[in-house]
């Protein structure tokens, strides 16, 4: 957005992280929630970070304050909930990481959250064979293994590979 002419700004909750994103474009420092920003916007991202927080809708709440008439909200890089490989290998999906990952979601929710908001989904894309993790005779044989595991009622132990739906991005716009 920012080779292209756009006025660019972030939001870090790190000192260091935010001292260093500064040398690129304007940082808000602090929860995102809590802060004091007298601007709006015509896009808000949240990239890969939305299953990271404690109260994630504090969070979309604050980026709907925050938001143009016409606005657009992009969730992009968030892993997704009702994808194959969730749903198969479940506490070994590779995006099922306790520790940093707190919530997990699928497109249903965020598409209920933001109708109730009076947004509507403009775009969804559930990016694989164009990301650099994807190997598709890798993945599909891995699947295919952990398929037949779980019919023989076998533990499937190994964590699963990168694949289609695995992540999601989708494209909300407030109509005004």
């Amino acid at each position: 957005f920012k080779a292209a002419g756009y006025k660019c700004y972030g939001v870090e909750l790190g000192k260091e992280a935010a001292k260093y994103a500064s040398k690129f474009f304007t940082i808000y420092e602090g929860e995102f929630p809590d802060l004091a920003i007298d601007k709006k916007f015509d896009v808000i991202t949240f990239r890969g970070t939305i299953e990271h927080f404690k109260k994630p809708k504090a969070y979309l709440n604050k980026a709907l304050e925050l938001l143009n008439d016409n606005g657009m909200i992009f969730i992009t890089s968030t892993p997704n909930s009702e994808s194959i490989c969730c749903e198969l290998f479940k506490e070994n999906w590779s995006q099922h990481v306790p520790e940093e990952h707190i919530f997990h979601f699928a497109p249903k929710h965020f598409d209920d959250f933001f109708a109730k908001k009076g947004l509507n989904k403009i775009w969804e894309a559930f990016p694989y064979d164009e990301t650099p993790y994807a190997n598709f005779e890798n993945d599909i044989e891995a699947i295919a293994k952990a398929i037949k595991l779980k019919n023989s009622g076998a533990k499937i132990d190994f964590i699963s590979p990168p694949f289609y739906k695995s992540m999601m991005s989708l494209v909300y716009k407030k109509n005004k």
